[in-house]
């Protein structure tokens, strides 16, 4: 979401809470959309495979070094 600066109209980004970092790029590996990840993940929907092939995707990334 975008706000303008009065002073000077120039756009500012406001920030975010972030629940599920990288969930786009996940989902994308994962071969689902990412509101269905993200509903899974908040338990919205049920889908223990999907869940454990996530555990297992954030669990490898983070051993490699790459942010959780």
């Amino acid at each position: 979401m975008n706000r303008v600066n009065r002073k000077k109209n120039v756009p500012q980004q406001t920030r975010r809470n972030v629940r599920f970092s990288g969930i786009k790029r996940h989902a994308r590996e994962l071969g689902v959309t990412h509101p269905h990840l993200w509903r899974v993940l908040v338990g919205e929907r049920t889908s223990p495979g999907l869940l454990a092939r996530y555990r297992h995707l954030v669990k490898c990334e983070g051993a490699a070094g790459g942010t959780i």
